[in-house]
């Protein structure tokens, strides 16, 4: 009985050949596909688009969440800087990762799987001048590869910078409002969390509050509604906490903020 599977991709392409006289041509390994023949960059911002689908991995290559296929890139820092690496707009499932040293000998200095919620990576950080970075892009674990676009640039790290409002207000009985600003380097997203803390004697009365929304480098005002358990009046402790992230890079930031503000009666206006 003759077999159901097809014959090795190695059987076909003999039968190919011989039926035809034609030997098929076969994709090759990218140029950048070995550490010793990775790319050079000479300038930011730079770009690259190519097929990795016949890279191969060395025996000496790091890994940065598995070890797929992969191909380098080489860059020297002219001087300080933030930069990132991107590859968004690539069809597979990479992986980005950045290194100093040499084969066997590397040291990790940034390693990134999935981006923004992509299957593509991101990997940024701080060169310092004089430093040659080692860039790695690979196929997540033993995957295969694809149609790649690779992009490396300086970048602003996001930063936010958040306040609490000591003219905020809080209705005796423990419910009420605490207000603030936030302020972020870029258009993304922010929360805030936080409590009031009032002693009095032997005796602490706590309030929680929490919020969130969209932020940006003109300042977005923020109302965070307040459960306390207990009556809060006078002279109240605050701490609260900022988190927020950056939609065009991912990016992270957080603040924080303590003081005093002083509670009053408020008319839910």
């Amino acid at each position: 009985m003759l077999s159901a599977h097809p014959a090795p991709f190695s059987a076909r392409f003999a039968l190919v050949a011989l039926a035809t006289g034609v030997v098929p041509a076969m994709a090759a390994a990218p140029d950048n596909d070995a550490f010793a023949d990775a790319t050079w960059i000479d300038a930011l911002p730079f770009s690259d688009s190519l097929d990795t689908t016949e890279a191969t991995t060395e025996a000496t290559d790091p890994s940065c969440v598995g070890n797929g296929p992969t191909v380098w890139y080489a860059w020297t820092a002219p001087w300080d800087v933030d930069v990132a690496v991107s590859t968004a707009g690539s069809d597979y499932d990479t992986t980005a990762s950045v290194w100093t040293g040499s084969p066997g000998a590397f040291s990790e200095v940034a390693c990134n799987d999935d981006s923004d919620g992509t299957l593509q990576s991101r990997a940024s950080w701080s060169a310092v001048e004089g430093e040659t970075y080692w860039v790695m892009i690979g196929a997540y674990a033993n995957g295969v590869g694809g149609s790649l676009v690779v992009t490396l640039d300086e970048y602003v790290p996001f930063e936010l910078s958040g306040t609490v409002d000591t003219a905020s207000t809080v209705i005796r009985t423990g419910d009420g409002k605490v207000e603030g600003t936030i302020v972020c380097s870029g258009d993304g997203w922010f929360s805030v969390s936080g409590q009031l803390t009032q002693r009095t004697g032997r005796f602490e009365t706590v309030g929680w509050f929490s919020a969130g929304g969209l932020c940006g480098p003109e300042g977005t005002s923020w109302v965070a509604p307040l459960d306390a358990d207990g009556a809060l009046a006078g002279l109240v402790s605050y701490t609260a906490y900022f988190m927020g992230g950056s939609f065009a890079s991912g990016d992270w930031g957080s603040d924080d903020a303590m003081g005093s503000l002083r509670a009053r009666g408020w008319s839910g206006r």
